[in-house]
């Protein structure tokens, strides 16, 4: 499975922050950006690469990209054509008895 990452080109962390009062801080708007793709072949290898871009302030793209990216805007360069293996749950707002998602 091919995933793809960005990352600012100007050095901004590429995600939304909580302060832990229920407010949230957006994405940042960023023109520029470069990509980093990755072959992932099983669950752990994904887990490691998230961890690694997360730490670096990249944020995950869902699909792939046209071409790579380097220090120049996305805009029009997904490809929205291209099937992807992976699939994002995205549940703000939601609790697990037992979980402590804080930050």
């Amino acid at each position: 499975m091919r995933v793809t990452f960005l990352g600012a080109s100007n050095g901004r962390n590429l995600s939304k922050h909580h302060d832990g009062e229920n407010k949230f801080t957006p994405y940042p708007h960023v023109k520029k950006v470069t990509s980093y793709e990755h072959n992932i072949s099983n669950i752990a290898e994904l887990y490691d690469t998230v961890v690694e871009h997360a730490a670096l302030g990249h944020c995950l793209l869902k699909g792939n990209l046209k071409r790579p990216l380097v220090e120049e805007s996305r805009a029009g360069t997904t490809d929205r054509a291209q099937p992807t293996n992976l699939l994002v749950l995205d549940f703000d707002g939601i609790t697990l008895p037992g979980h402590n998602f804080a930050p």
